[in-house]
Parts: structure tokens; C-alpha cells; sequence
């Protein structure tokens, strides 16, 4: 028969059973008869079921008085316990009362108990201490340090039992303070003696002892002073014929081997009172030589004043300074980490290490606040020279040899002031960024007037008082100045490439210093610039106001001005140099006769006018230009070819232009134009707009206007006026048509 669970699962199938009943049948028996064999069973348990549930429901009837009984029991049972329990309940609340009080007697019993007793303990401790009182003299006498000591201790802790409680002993605990003093008179000499000797044993009994009188700074007031001996004689072994940042660097590494030796000693002998000692030891040594220290730098940064030994000596200083305190820092945590765990606690590096720093680079910081002036100094007299150098001469030098000589002078220059920010940044990680900009910038701007005014003393030479016509009538004025433009050039670029170095420089050093950061292992000129800021908050704002210049002001404003006047004027020169032949070929036009030639009354052929010899000779000097201009010009970098090439063409257009500017400027002056002259005028025009087109330059409209005017026939005039007049005209343009007509006499033609 099938497992009864089936029937009883919510989900059972009649039609899911029988299909898996007929699936599981075996054999080859006929599916009629199983299924009436499956009928059968199914009924038959069905029987079976029923008669099981008949005997079960007949049994629990049967036993329903029963358990009704049992039921009754365990109500009477559950009220009895409720009854007891009150009862109980009732006698603890009775009896409460009774505790209390009894409670509450005990209570003051022990009062009085404690009270008896801390009467008969400072009864005690009273006898005790006016019985130390009165033998404490006789034990000074016996000169025994250790019954002293012991006779102090028990006088401290009496005074702490008995307080002011007791009349005869108010004034004890001033009496008491009184005999620790004279009991570290006593042992001083002692003391002294044993930590000069280092005699380990005789330190520590004298050092307890004096730790049980509360005296513990005698200890390290003794061995400051009695152990800074060997870091003095290191110190004064200096003599003043050896370069002084040289002898610190190799005083430095010994003074870091005796305070490692110390730091030793100290561990072994007073393990409790390290590293206190070792950095009282320290601290007092720094404090004794910080004077001279300082007297010796400052002799040191004297010598060689106007170069850059003064910043080599302040950055090797600091260097051999910043060294020592990273191997210190190194030797204290590492004896540390090796002690107990009251040793450990007594050494946090994050808030006892950075006073100790300060004072160890306290000298050095005091030199690196002139850090400005000896730049200063420094690239004044290298700028100076490398200025001097390149005008050397000039009054009587060749003219071509002084415009590179000028040049020359920039890259170093640059150079001169790039290492400038480097070092700035070696020695105080660019803390000294903001004085350094003014540094730069007046530097750069004495170093560029002086290049001006040699260039101001080239123009003399090469024009004179006249802008019309170089002295050099043979034009090698005009090819010897070219490389003025280069130098132009170069000072715009070099002041902007300064200008970035200058500017990303200080927004790193703003990044690096001015973000909050926490306390590091590594003592470089980062870890020195942080305490400078911390200790001078206006450099601080100032380093962050620099780095807050947007890109549109400048960080070199002197600089930036006086390169803009000296690349003028430079400019300027070439420009009147290259112009000066152009102006000499044109002044010629206004007195030219072949503007007022009349036409000859015999009937002759007419012939096509050719360009007069004044327009020629401009027009193949201007064409002349490109190659004059590319041979000063472009060099064989060609990094700078480009840059170069773009230069040449520029000064194409702008001499043309204004040649082109020059030659309207003659025809203004023109009296008058006959109809030959007028032709003439257009021939010529026509040859010079050519020249400019052949050059890749745009012919400008009002030369286009004068060319029109002078060629066009006397009944179309009019359209030529009206095309200057209309929507695509010019009125420059229109005054040059005007001026046209006004020459050939057609002005009320138009």
C-alpha cells in the first residue's frame, strides 16, 4: 500500500497518484486488473484507517474524567502556593524594616571603626614623624645618604598621614622641603663624581635615592652638566682654517655617536628617566653652543659675498643640520622601542620630537631668513656681469657683432635665474618662493634696461637722429641689426618660461606645505619648511596669496614691463633700419616731374607707361627681404625653426605694410596729376600692389583705392568713387579716391 503522507500533503493529485501508480506497476500484468487491485487496497485502508481512528476516539473519551480531575487538583495546588507566597512576601516586608535600622547601626559602627583607626595610624605616624624630626640632624651628621634619604621618605609619607591635623606639625612640610635640599646638597658632589665616572652602580643608588625625596631634577640637572663634556670638546676641535660647513657635517656624525653611547649608558643605568635625560643632555648642549654656532655661519655666508658660495654654504648647512636630526630622531625611536612600556609612554614623537628640531636647526633658520638678500646679492652681480659682458665695447665694436653679443647674454641669464628657483626650492622647499619673486623681478629688470640701452646705442649708430635713412648707405646696417628681432624674441619667451617655472613652483610648494599633514619620519627641508610656517604665519599667507595669482597677472610685473619696452624698442630699431632705404627711395615722389608731363600736341603713338626707377628700386629691395630676414634669422635648431619661419613671415608683412604706409604718406604730397601723370601713377601702383601680392601680402584697400583712382578713365571716375562708397567700402579708401580726383583736377566729376 501506498505511504498515507501522500494523502495528507494540501497539494495531493487523485489523477497524479494513479498516473504514478500505473507508472510503477511491473510485469506485463493488465492495466484493468491493476487498477482494480489499486481499488481494493485503497479500500481496505480506508477500512483500516477508520477502525484505527473508532479505537483512539473511544480511549480519549474514556480518559476525559480523569484528566478533568487532575485539572481541579492543580488549581487547588496553584492557589495554596499563592497564599504561601503572600505569607512569605508579608514576613520580608516586616522583617525589612527591622534590617534597616540594623543596617543603617552597623553603618555607623564602621564609621567610627575607621575613624578610631585612622586616629590611631596618625597617632602613630605623629610619634613616628616628631621622633624623625628630632634624630634627622644627627643622621646629616653621620654623612650615611642612604638613612637620610630613608628618614626624608618616612618624614614625607607622616606629613601625608597627619596633614595639617596636628599643631606641632603645620610648618612641617616646609621644614621637610627645607632638608630635601639639603639632602641634595649632599649627594650632588657625589653624584657628580659617580656620572663623571660613569659608575653605574653608585648613579643608580644616588639617583633613587633622590627620586624618593622628590629631587629627581638633580639627576638631570647633574648629568646634563656632567656629560656634556664630550660633545664640547667635539665642538671646539674646530679651528678657523678649516671651511667650517665642511668640519659640521663630520662634527654632526660624531656628536650622533656619543649620543648614541649616552643613549646606551642611559638605558642600563636609568632606564626610568630615559629618554628624558639624554634629551636634557641635548637640549642643554644646543642652548650653550647656539651663540657661536650662529657667529660661525655668519662668518662663513660673509666670505664670498656678490657669488653663490654663501647659498652653497647655508644649503650644505642645513643639509648637515637636517642629517643629524633625522639619525637622531632614528636613534631615539629605536632605543625606545627596545625599553619597557613606561619607557615607550614617556616618548611621543609627534609632540616631543618638534621642539627639539627647532632648536637643532634654530641657527640655520635664523640664516635662512636672509636667504632673499644673498640671492639677491648674488644675481645682481651675475646679471651685472653677464650685462657688462655682452655691451662691452659697443661704442666701438663692428655693428654686426653687437646684436648677437646681446643675445648671447639671455640664455645665461635664464639660466642664472632658473637656478635661482631650484635653489629655493633645495633650501626652503619654497617657503621663500614669495621674496624670491620680488628678487627675480627686479633682477630681470635691471638686466633688461641695461640690454635696452645698448640696444638704444645701436640705433644711434645705425640711424642717427633720422628715421628716414640708415648712416650705412650700403644697407649692411640693415642686415647687421636683423638679429635684433631675435633677441626681442628671446627675452618674451625666456620671461614666460620664468614666469611658469615660477608659477607651477609655487603651487606645488602651496600643496606640499599648506595641506595639513601629520607627523612624518623624514627630516628634509619639507619637515623644515612646515615648522617655519607654523612659526612665521605671514609667510604663510604670503606663500598662499602667490600661488592664488590666476594666469591672466603677472609674478614678474617690473619684468614684464621692462621686456615689453626693450622688445619695443629692439623692434622698433629694425623696423626704422629696414624702412630707412625704402623712405630714402620714396622721398623722391613728390618732386618728380613726370606727374605734371602734358601731352605733346604732334600726333604721336601712345605707349604703355613703365614703372619709374623710385618704385622699381623699393619693389627689389622689398623682394630682397625674405632672403635678408632668413639668413639673419632662422638657424639650424630646428626645434626654433618653426618659431623662426613664423617670425620671418610676420616681419614680411609688417615692413611691406608699412612701406606701403610710407609711400601714401608721399603721394599726399603730390601737387597735382596730369592724365599722363595720373597713368604713371597707376603704373607704378600696379607694380608695387605686384610686389606685395608676390609676397603673400594683402595689398591694403586705400593703395588699392589710389591705384583704381589713377588708372581709371576720367568719364569712370565716378564708379570708382562709388565702389569706395558703398556697403563693401572703406573710408580710408573713399579718401583716397577723393584725393585722386581732387590731383586730377576731376573732383567735380565724381
Amino acid at each position: 500500500m501506498a505511504d498515507l503522507a501522500a494523502f495528507g500533503d494540501p497539494k495531493f493529485d487523485p489523477k497524479a497518484f494513479i498516473n504514478k501508480a500505473c507508472a510503477e506497476r511491473t510485469g506485463d500484468e493488465p492495466i484493468e486488473r491493476f487498477l482494480a487491485e489499486l481499488e481494493m487496497k485503497l479500500h481496505l485502508t480506508a477500512e483500516d484507517t477508520s477502525l484505527y481512528l473508532q479505537d483512539h476516539s473511544s480511549r480519549a473519551v474514556t480518559r476525559i474524567p480523569a484528566a478533568t480531575k487532575e485539572l481541579l487538583r492543580i488549581k487547588d495546588n496553584v492557589q495554596a502556593l499563592r497564599g504561601d507566597a503572600g505569607a512569605a512576601l508579608r514576613q520580608l516586608e516586616e522583617a525589612e524594616g527591622g534590617a534597616a535600622s540594623a543596617v543603617a547601626t552597623l553603618r555607623d559602627l564602621d564609621r567610627v571603626k575607621q575613624r578610631m583607626e585612622a586616629a590611631c595610624t596618625t597617632l602613630k605616624e605623629a610619634t613616628g614623624l616628631s621622633s624623625l624630626f628630632q634624630r634627622v640632624d644627627s643622621l646629616f651628621d653621620s654623612g650615611d645618604p642612604a638613612r637620610v634619604a630613608a628618614a626624608l621618605a618616612g618624614m614625607r609619607r607622616g606629613l601625608a598621614v597627619v596633614g595639617d591635623s596636628v599643631q606641632e606639625f603645620r610648618g612641617g612640610r616646609e621644614r621637610l622641603a627645607r632638608l630635601e635640599e639639603r639632602f641634595a646638597t649632599m649627594v650632588e658632589g657625589s653624584l657628580a663624581t659617580a656620572l663623571a665616572a660613569k659608575d653605574g652602580a653608585q648613579v643608580q643608588s644616588l639617583a633613587a635615592m633622590l627620586a624618593s625625596t622628590g629631587k629627581q631634577e638633580v639627576v638631570v640637572r647633574l648629568y646634563s652638566s656632567m656629560r656634556v663634556a664630550p660633545l664640547q670638546a667635539l665642538w671646539d676641535s674646530y679651528t678657523p682654517a678649516t671651511p667650517f660647513v665642511a668640519w659640521l657635517a663630520a662634527f654632526y656624525e660624531q656628536a650622533l655617536a656619543a649620543l648614541g653611547a649616552e643613549a646606551d649608558w642611559c638605558q642600563a643605568t636609568l632606564p626610568d628617566s630615559f629618554p628624558g635625560l639624554l634629551l636634557a643632555l641635548l637640549s642643554g648642549f644646543l642652548g650653550r653652543v647656539d651663540k657661536p654656532y650662529r657667529q660661525r655661519l655668519a662668518g662663513a655666508l660673509a666670505a664670498g659675498a656678490g657669488t653663490s658660495a654663501p647659498l652653497e654654504v647655508l644649503q650644505q648647512a642645513q643639509s648637515a643640520a637636517l642629517k643629524f636630526a633625522g639619525g637622531l630622531y632614528h636613534l631615539l625611536t629605536t632605543a625606545v622601542a627596545g625599553g619597557d612600556a613606561s619607557t615607550q609612554q614617556a616618548w611621543q614623537p609627534a609632540s616631543d620630537f618638534p621642539p627639539l628640531l627647532s632648536k637643532i636647526l634654530a641657527p640655520v633658520e635664523d640664516a635662512v631668513k636672509r636667504y632673499a638678500d644673498l640671492e639677491q646679492q648674488y644675481l645682481s652681480t651675475e646679471l651685472q656681469q653677464l650685462a657688462a659682458k655682452a655691451v662691452h665695447g659697443s661704442a666701438a665694436a663692428p655693428l654686426e657683432t653687437l646684436p648677437p653679443q646681446l643675445t648671447s647674454a639671455v640664455p645665461p641669464a635664464a639660466s642664472v635665474l632658473g637656478e635661482a628657483l631650484s635653489r629655493c626650492a633645495a633650501l626652503t622647499a619654497g617657503t621663500a618662493l614669495p621674496a624670491l619673486a620680488r628678487v627675480l623681478d627686479r633682477s630681470l629688470q635691471q638686466f633688461v634696461m641695461s640690454l635696452q640701452g645698448a640696444v638704444l646705442g645701436l640705433r644711434a649708430r645705425a640711424l642717427g637722429d633720422s628715421k628716414e635713412a640708415p648712416n650705412d648707405d650700403s644697407g649692411e646696417s640693415s642686415e647687421a641689426l636683423l638679429p635684433l628681432l631675435l633677441l626681442a624674441d628671446m627675452l618674451r619667451q625666456r620671461l614666460a618660461v620664468l614666469e611658469a617655472a615660477l608659477r607651477s613652483a609655487a603651487a606645488n610648494a602651496a600643496q606640499q606645505l599648506l595641506a595639513q599633514a601629520g607627523p612624518g619620519q623624514v627630516y628634509d627641508a619639507t619637515a623644515a619648511a612646515r615648522q617655519r610656517l607654523e612659526a612665521q604665519p605671514p609667510l604663510r599667507q604670503a606663500l598662499a596669496s602667490l600661488a592664488a595669482v590666476g594666469p591672466g597677472s603677472p609674478l614678474l610685473a617690473l619684468s614684464t614691463g621692462a621686456v615689453g619696452e626693450a622688445a619695443g624698442v629692439a623692434e622698433g630699431v629694425v623696423f626704422d633700419v629696414l624702412l630707412g632705404r625704402v623712405r630714402a627711395q620714396l622721398q623722391v615722389v613728390p618732386t618728380l616731374s613726370e606727374w605734371q608731363t602734358k601731352q605733346s600736341g604732334l600726333p604721336l603713338p601712345s605707349f604703355t607707361p613703365y614703372p619709374l626707377q623710385y618704385i622699381t628700386s623699393v619693389g627689389e629691395y622689398l623682394m630682397m627681404l625674405p632672403q635678408l630676414l632668413e639668413s639673419a634669422l632662422l638657424g639650424e635648431d630646428e626645434e626654433d625653426e618653426a618659431a623662426a619661419a613664423q617670425l620671418v613671415a610676420d616681419w614680411i608683412d609688417k615692413v611691406t605694410l608699412g612701406a606701403a604706409a610710407a609711400y601714401q604718406e608721399q603721394l599726399q604730397r603730390l601737387a597735382g596729376l596730369s592724365p599722363q601723370g595720373a597713368a604713371q601713377l597707376a603704373a607704378d601702383l600696379e607694380y608695387f600692389a605686384n610686389v606685395l601680392t608676390t609676397l603673400g601680402v594683402t595689398v591694403p584697400p586705400t593703395l588699392a583705392a589710389w591705384q583704381l583712382a589713377a588708372g581709371a578713365a576720367p568719364d569712370s571716375l565716378h564708379e570708382v568713387f562709388a565702389a569706395a562708397s558703398g556697403d563693401g567700402g572703406n573710408r580710408d579708401a573713399k579718401a583716397a579716391v577723393e584725393r585722386v580726383a581732387q590731383l586730377r583736377g576731376l573732383l567735380q566729376q565724381q
